[in-house]
C-alpha cells in the first residue's frame, strides 16, 4: 500500500494543509483457518504473517498492526515462543491491538448461538490469560452472513462495537438493533477488505474537494 499511496499522497501534502487532514492507516492481516490449504499450511502462513508485523513494528516506530483469532496467536505461542513474547510486548505498548475477541474468524449462519457464544468465551479467555487486555471490538472480515441474533450476542459478550466486511457495499456505519433490544456500533469500511488502486483514487478527490472548502 506504501508505493501504492506516495504519488497521490504527494499530491494531497500540496494541496491540503497539514493540519487539515489526517489519514490513518492500520495493518490487519485476515487468515482462513480452513480454506483451499492444507493445516500445517494454515500455521505456517500464520506464523509468516505474525512475523511480517513484528519486523515491520521493530523497522517502523509510527506503524501499528491489528489481528484477532486466538488460535493464531495459540499456534504462535506453542510453535515459536519468542515471537510469541515479542508480540506481547507490542500489545502492551499499544501498537498491537487485540481484535474481534473470538477463537477463530468463523462463520455466523450455520452455528448456532451457543456456538457463536463458545467463540467469545474461549476467545476472550485466552486473550485475558495471555495478553492482559478485554477484547471488545467484534471482527469478522470475511463472514459471509450476519444473523439478526448477533447483536445480542456481541453485547451479551461485552462487544461493544462489529466491523464486517460482507457483502462488498458502500462504507455503512450505524446502530445495530437485534430482537431483544440489544445493539452495537455496526461499521461496514468502505473498498471492501483490501487496498487497491480505487482507494488512491478516493483520497484524491478527497483533497481536491477539501482544498475547495
Amino acid at each position: 500500500a506504501g508505493e501504492l499511496l506516495r504519488e497521490p499522497m504527494s499530491r494531497i501534502s500540496a494541496l491540503v494543509p497539514k493540519d487539515r487532514i489526517t489519514l490513518h492507516f492500520i495493518g490487519n492481516a485476515h487468515i482462513d483457518m480452513a480454506w483451499l490449504w492444507r493445516y500445517t499450511e494454515t500455521m505456517d502462513v500464520t506464523r509468516a504473517t505474525l512475523q511480517a508485523a513484528v519486523d515491520n513494528l521493530r523497522e517502523n516506530p509510527d506503524f501499528k498492526f491489528s489481528h484477532g483469532q486466538a488460535q493464531s496467536y495459540q499456534w504462535v505461542e506453542e510453535r515459536t515462543p519468542d515471537l510469541f513474547r515479542e508480540i506481547q510486548v507490542f500489545v502492551k505498548q499499544g501498537r498491537w491491538e487485540i481484535v474481534g475477541g473470538t477463537w477463530v474468524e468463523s462463520d455466523a449462519n450455520m452455528p448456532s448461538g451457543e456456538s457463536l457464544v463458545r467463540q467469545f468465551l474461549y476467545g476472550k479467555r485466552y486473550f485475558k490469560n495471555k495478553f492482559g487486555v478485554e477484547a471488545k471490538h467484534g471482527w469478522y472480515p470475511d463472514t459471509f452472513g450476519h444473523p439478526a441474533s448477533l447483536p445480542e450476542i456481541l453485547a451479551g459478550c461485552g462487544m461493544e462495537s462489529y466491523t464486517f466486511f460482507r457483502p462488498e457495499q458502500p462504507e455503512r456505519m450505524y446502530r445495530w438493533e437485534g430482537p431483544d433490544g440489544s445493539a452495537v456500533l455496526a461499521h461496514h469500511p468502505s473498498n471492501w477488505y483490501g487496498t487497491w488502486t480505487p482507494i488512491a483514487d478516493t483520497i484524491w478527490k478527497s483533497a481536491v474537494l477539501s482544498s475547495r472548502v
